[in-house]
């Protein structure tokens, strides 16, 4: 996970800082001894940037003072996620970027409710080939090509002016869209998508379309409102099925 510059408000450079906590405590972490640390890193020369490498629940970042620039960095992506501004997250009225914390908190999820030994997506064997009919109905209704459509290779073979019309939808609300635009990358291998999706070799690993799917699910479903009806709209049969797979636990 790369470095993630941040910001908050202007706070003496180094001091030990009462008003703000983290919003992420966990045991083993640094809460009882932020104070210390902070009363350490006090004695060292005035910094204009702040590195913290093991930011971890950022106790100690939140209890010191601020820095001209402050870095942070950690291994766990949900963490520095919700730190990070992000116009998903905006859209959805959040000031942190909750968004994509539900997104990652998706993929736990997803790795963790499992059966037998299997993953919840892998607990859906149809949800590809659902996630690919829905796009295809919708495709129909939207552009009514004369094209026969029927996966997403089709999709992607479509005439370049008919994917714009496709693209132009999905960017309309396009910060709400994320989780529509992810799938429509994945079904077509980014031959067709809007504002949000991953690199096209991404999509080459087995199973990363139903992964991305059942993040997007859980991101959409923990959010709710404009977000829950827009994904349900373009993906019905796909989320049902989703949703009928969480009834079983």
């Amino acid at each position: 996970m790369p470095a993630v510059p941040c910001s908050r408000p202007s706070l003496p450079p180094v001091c030990e800082n009462q008003d703000m906590k983290t919003p992420i405590a966990y045991y083993g972490g640094k809460q009882q001894l932020a104070g210390k640390i902070v009363r350490i890193l006090a004695q060292a020369p005035a910094q204009k940037i702040y590195c913290e490498p093991f930011f971890g629940g950022g106790a100690v970042f939140f209890a010191r003072g601020g820095a001209e620039h402050e870095v942070i960095n950690d291994t766990n992506r949900i963490y520095l996620n919700i730190l990070a501004k992000n116009p998903r997250s905006e859209a959805l009225g959040y000031t942190a970027n909750t968004a994509a914390m539900l997104h990652e908190w998706g993929h736990w999820l997803d790795q963790n409710m499992t059966r037998d030994g299997k993953t919840l997506r892998e607990q859906m064997p149809d949800l590809g080939r659902l996630l690919e009919e829905d796009a295809v109905l919708y495709t129909r209704h939207l552009i009514k090509p004369e094209e026969v459509i029927k996966t997403g290779s089709d999709l992607a073979a479509l005439p370049r002016d008919m994917r714009g019309k496709i693209e132009d939808n999905l960017n309309e609300d396009r910060d709400l869209k994320n989780g529509v635009s992810d799938i429509f990358s994945g079904l077509t291998k980014n031959a067709i998508g809007g504002r949000w999706g991953h690199k096209w070799d991404y999509w080459e690993k087995p199973g990363s379309l139903e992964k991305e799917a059942v993040a997007h699910f859980f991101e959409a479903r923990a959010a709710g409102g404009r977000k829950l009806e827009i994904l349900k709209a373009y993906f019905p049969s796909a989320y049902g099925y989703f949703e009928n797979t969480l009834k079983g636990f």
